[in-house]
């Protein structure tokens, strides 16, 4: 997907594929799309003929999917074959792969204790392991076409948090001026990807190439689609991986969909495509800071363009303040975009702007009283919050001030260096952050 797919796979790595999911997998393939490589923006999808809103394009039988519930499935027919093998008198067949079956059949009740992104990204990581050290005499490894067609591991390098797993030249250049916002959701990226490494090795009790497995669960991150399964722990746990569909590079806006009918994965258009149009399908409604963070890349006008304000708000509130508004559940997530300032933000700086002494309990006089009950009345709706517009303005014309001058000198450092990709994606950051600033500013003089 997107930067994902700069891939060296060619077309015949495609070919490869879709052959394999028409006659192994069942997997209809409408003739009207094709995928292909396109020009600086790696694997894409296609129409080839003319479309129309509703036409499926994909049709993928939920079975043949790779998810937990298969991949779980396939390990234990696979391990149930062995055991009757290992039971035969004068089988002689190979043992050690006999070896590797059972352990992988007595491993199977605990991998059921991992996550979604954790089974999915040890069976990614344990087919490539298998692939790179089968010969030429070998079965073909389950999957090996789909391998083939899996982004290289230099394909996200420009994911931030990979920056710092492989301490690559990046970490030390771009890492630390990342803006607030994307430095805090690439930590939390990176913490994610500890924690499944080290559940896998301890439950699998297996030494990971540290490498391999952030490859294998990058490719999971970025290529997995929602998918309900009733035995999921949590929502996060709902996903699935759909060869070909993950082809698809990401709009903003909505041009195909995914659903679910008679035991079919289904991709639908949403809107008429003529030919030589590319299909797109939107992975939600996410800010560049996000894309940037989960799947390595950022779009120049994305129509969910957020200002995040939080690091600056949080830095202005004394801890009395911060524990007032978590307890009234307003601590964080402080934006504002083109159309308006969140209720959020309004709230925030409400409390900034109010005496300290309102917040320490108990209130000593009626004044007290009175202006945190005024507070309090914002926060609930009662009253609109007219009395505390004025100030709130100035403290947020002074935050934005300040965002526009240190991005502009960040942007500044950087076009002074190479042009490589992290590069440019932080500068479109910082344009994009800059450029809400503005225009804020200029509706406030309006």
């Amino acid at each position: 997907m997107d930067v994902n797919n700069e891939l060296g796979a060619g077309e015949r790595g495609i070919q490869r594929l879709k052959r394999y999911l028409l006659k192994e997998k069942q997997v209809f393939l409408s003739d009207k799309i094709e995928a292909k490589e396109i020009d600086g923006r790696g694997i894409g999808v296609i129409a080839i003929d003319h479309i129309m809103p509703e036409e499926v394009l994909v049709r993928f039988p939920v079975n043949s999917l790779i998810n937990p519930r298969t991949v779980l499935a396939y390990e234990h027919q696979t391990s149930s074959v062995t055991r009757l093998e290992s039971n035969s008198s004068g089988n002689t067949s190979d043992d050690i792969e006999k070896k590797r079956k059972l352990q992988q059949r007595k491993s199977l009740k605990y991998k059921k204790r991992l996550s979604s992104h954790q089974i999915l990204s040890h069976y990614i990581y344990s087919l490539q392991q298998r692939k790179n050290q089968q010969d030429a005499s070998d079965n073909p490894v389950e999957w090996s076409d789909f391998l083939t067609v899996l982004p290289s591991n230099d394909a996200f390098n420009s994911m931030p948090m990979t920056w710092k797993v492989l301490n690559l030249d990046y970490y030390s250049i771009y890492y630390d001026i990342l803006p607030p916002d994307t430095l805090a959701h690439s930590q939390k990226v990176y913490d994610n990807f500890l924690r499944d490494f080290e559940a896998v090795e301890r439950v699998c009790k297996l030494k990971l190439n540290k490498s391999q497995f952030l490859w294998a669960w990058l490719c999971v991150n970025t290529r997995c689609l929602y998918f309900y399964m009733s035995e999921a722990r949590t929502p996060d746990d709902c996903m699935t991986m759909a060869p070909y569909i993950d082809f698809l590079n990401h709009s903003d806006e909505s041009h195909s969909k995914i659903g679910v009918e008679d035991n079919y994965f289904h991709l639908i258009a949403t809107k008429e495509y003529k030919v030589g149009d590319e299909v797109f399908l939107s992975y939600g409604a996410h800010t560049n800071s996000f894309l940037l963070c989960e799947y390595g890349f950022t779009m120049e006008g994305n129509l969910y363009a957020l200002l995040d304000l939080t690091s600056e708000i949080l830095n202005m509130l004394s801890p009395s303040k911060k524990r007032f508004l978590e307890l009234h559940g307003y601590l964080g997530e402080y934006t504002i975009n083109y159309e308006s300032l969140s209720f959020r933000t309004e709230i925030a700086l409400a409390v900034i702007q109010s005496p300290h002494s309102i917040f320490i309990d108990p209130l000593p006089n009626a004044r007290e009283k009175l202006q945190r009950s005024q507070l309090e009345a914002f926060i609930s709706g009662i009253s609109d919050g007219q009395m505390f517009a004025r100030e709130s303005a100035k403290l947020l014309s002074n935050i934005l001030n300040e965002i526009i001058a240190s991005g502009e000198t960040i942007i500044a450092t950087l076009s002074c260096g190479e042009n490589k990709s992290p590069a440019i994606d932080l500068i479109r950051l910082y344009k994009e952050r800059i450029n809400i600033a503005k225009y804020y500013l200029k509706r406030q003089v309006l």
